[in-house]
């Protein structure tokens, strides 16, 4: 059918008089041109939006490769090593991740640390304490780790950390892969 509306608007237009506009001979066409023009608007409209949204697709997973000592209270763990990074929302160089998108995130970080020693640490949402994660050995006679996971509603550019508790000294967290950070992206909020 759009075939042959076409060829009949072509023929119409070359038998059409200098006077007469061709849009004239053609209300359905007049509409259509109009509803064309809608649709552009709104594809346009809806691709600024998803831009605006973000990428759905984010996770990550760090690993920190030395053993860290004697860390301070409030201090930033940077696990250092990125085993995966979609949407590269985690930065090694300082332990945050920023949340490129608005959505429920899913993060879990785990601390393994040696007989004689602790490690405790919180999740922060823009410095604010989410979780908490307690790892004590002083009373075992081995190594002991502790995991701790939050479910939580992130806008664009917040930023996650996992940090030491405030007025502890982080004694021992082994590294080379024991002790990690995740995240990643549920949905779109």
């Amino acid at each position: 059918m759009k075939v042959q509306f076409l060829i009949v608007f072509f023929l119409t237009a070359v038998r059409c008089q200098a006077t007469e506009s061709v849009l004239d001979l053609f209300p359905e066409f007049k509409r259509e041109i109009g509803r064309i023009d809608g649709l552009e608007r709104e594809n346009k409209a809806l691709k600024a939006e998803i831009e605006a949204r973000g990428p759905d697709k984010v996770a990550f997973m760090a690993k920190n490769a030395p053993h860290l000592k004697n860390i301070p209270g409030n201090h930033i763990i940077v696990y250092d090593t990125a085993i995966t990074n979609v949407g590269n929302g985690y930065d090694t160089s300082t332990g945050i991740f920023t949340a490129p998108s608005n959505g429920i995130y899913i993060f879990s970080w785990t601390v393994l640390t040696q007989q004689g020693f602790n490690f405790l640490t919180y999740l922060a949402v823009n410095g604010n304490v989410i979780a908490r994660n307690y790892v004590d050995a002083y009373q075992i006679r081995n190594n002991i780790s502790g995991s701790q996971n939050a479910v939580i509603n992130l806008k664009k550019y917040d930023k996650v950390s996992v940090r030491m508790r405030n007025g502890l000294w982080g004694n021992d967290m082994h590294g080379d892969g024991w002790s990690t950070f995740n995240g990643y992206k549920l949905y779109n909020m």
